[in-house]
C-alpha cells in the first residue's frame, strides 16, 4: 500500500495550482465591483449619505442645466458639454438656496454659508470651495464639472468627468478625474467659546 502512496512533495506541489485557482477566481470576483465603483463619481452631504452619480445620469437629471461651454488648457481652447457643480448638489439634496429669517437664531442662521464642497481626484489631488462662492445669491461662480471634450469622450487621464473654472487665473483649482464631492461642515468641531471684553 506505500507503494502507491504519492510522496509528500509531491501532494505539496499539486495543491500550489489549486491555490492560485482559488486566489484567480476570488480576484475575478473583484473587478465587476471595481469596474462600477469607477462608472461613477460619489457625492456625500453633510449627513454622511452617499449618492453615485453616472455621466448618463448627470445628462439626465441636469439637462436644463447644461451648457456648452469653451476654456483654455495647457494653451489649447476647447469646447465642453458641461454641468454646473451647484446644479450637482442641488440634485443630491445639498441646501444651496438662501433662506433669509431676521428672526432666526445666530447659530444656526444661513447654516449653509458655513458648509464647504471639497473635490477629489483619482490620484488624492483636492480642490475646495465655500458653498456661499457657488451659491447664486453670493458668489455665484462658475464651476463646471466637463463631461466631454471637443465632441469626444474625455481621456483616460481626465476619467469620467472634471472639474474647471475658466474664469480663474491659474488652474490651481482645477481637478481632472473626479471621484468624489463631500460637502462638510468645517465649524462642526466644538470650538471653544469667545466673550466680549467686559462680559
Amino acid at each position: 500500500m506505500k507503494a502507491h502512496n504519492q510522496p509528500q512533495p509531491f501532494r505539496r506541489c499539486a495543491a500550489v495550482p489549486l491555490t492560485v485557482v482559488a486566489l484567480l477566481l476570488w480576484l475575478l470576483c473583484l473587478i465587476p465591483a471595481t469596474a462600477n465603483a469607477a462608472d461613477a463619481i460619489q457625492v456625500a452631504g453633510t449627513d454622511g449619505a452617499v449618492q453615485s452619480w453616472t455621466v448618463a445620469r448627470m445628462k439626465d437629471a441636469l439637462a436644463g442645466d447644461a451648457k456648452t461651454i469653451e476654456y483654455t488648457g495647457r494653451g489649447q481652447k476647447h469646447t465642453a458639454n458641461a454641468v454646473p457643480l451647484v446644479a450637482l448638489l442641488k440634485a443630491a439634496g445639498v441646501p444651496v438656496a438662501l433662506k433669509m429669517d431676521p428672526n432666526a437664531d445666530p447659530k444656526l442662521k444661513n447654516h449653509n454659508l458655513r458648509l464647504a464642497v471639497v473635490v477629489e481626484a483619482g490620484d488624492g489631488y483636492t480642490a475646495a470651495f465655500s458653498l456661499g462662492e457657488l451659491m447664486p445669491e453670493i458668489g455665484n461662480k462658475e464651476v463646471w464639472l466637463v463631461l466631454d471634450e471637443d465632441g469626444k469622450p474625455l481621456s483616460q487621464r481626465d476619467g469620467l468627468v472634471k472639474l474647471v473654472l475658466p474664469a480663474e487665473k491659474m488652474p490651481a483649482r482645477w481637478v481632472r478625474d473626479v471621484v468624489s464631492i463631500s460637502v462638510v461642515d468645517p465649524t462642526a468641531a466644538k470650538r471653544p467659546t469667545t466673550q466680549r471684553a467686559g462680559s
